[in-house]
């Protein structure tokens, strides 16, 4: 299957939204139906996805359980596509799209959750950054403190919760004791 630059854009799209096929694409494949061909891109996409979130969020997996888990990232990645070749940029608008999703209203703090574990996801990700020096700070006279500026780390993020999130995720890391 050779593709021109439009005919590749078509066929992302139909891999990815499942629009119908472009006649700029060259349905001459030898091999495979293009039908064929297009759903086995298309399993693989949304199974690379999968994976991803499976990555990002294996405490939400542990607290609603594998089958609900699939049925939630199936869902999830039918309504949002990937917009970048990082992967590991795809899965923000989980904690939104749980508090919405109706399987996890008994879980109200879930979204909580998942909003922790994509500031760690985020957090591993980040850029290397320069530490604070604590003995160049030292050296610092007080009449310099009001000229200061002090830069959070890439990796940082302040985050308030209304359940006691840190202590379920703890709860559910590997080699946590079990209560």
């Amino acid at each position: 299957m050779f593709l021109s630059n439009d005919g590749l854009s078509d066929f992302a799209r139909a891999i990815v939204r499942g629009e119908e096929l472009s006649s700029r694409i060259d349905t001459g494949y030898q091999n495979y139906s293009i039908v064929i061909a297009i759903e086995v891109y298309r399993n693989n996409y949304r199974g690379n996805l999968h994976d991803t979130l499976t990555g990002a969020y294996p405490v939400i997996e542990q607290l609603v359980g594998k089958e609900l888990f699939r049925l939630l990232m199936r869902q999830f990645i039918g309504q949002h596509f990937s917009r970048s070749g990082n992967l590991h940029h795809y899965g923000a608008e989980m904690g939104g799209f749980i508090a919405a999703f109706e399987p996890a209203q008994e879980l109200p703090y879930l979204p909580d959750v998942a909003a922790l574990e994509w500031a760690c996801h985020c957090a591993y990700f980040a850029e290397d950054a320069a530490t604070l020096d604590i003995d160049k700070l030292a050296q610092v006279s007080p009449e310099q403190y009001p000229d200061m500026i002090l830069h959070i780390h890439p990796a940082c993020q302040l985050m308030c919760f209304r359940y006691p999130i840190t202590a379920i995720w703890h709860a559910h890391q590997p080699g946590a004791p079990v209560i």
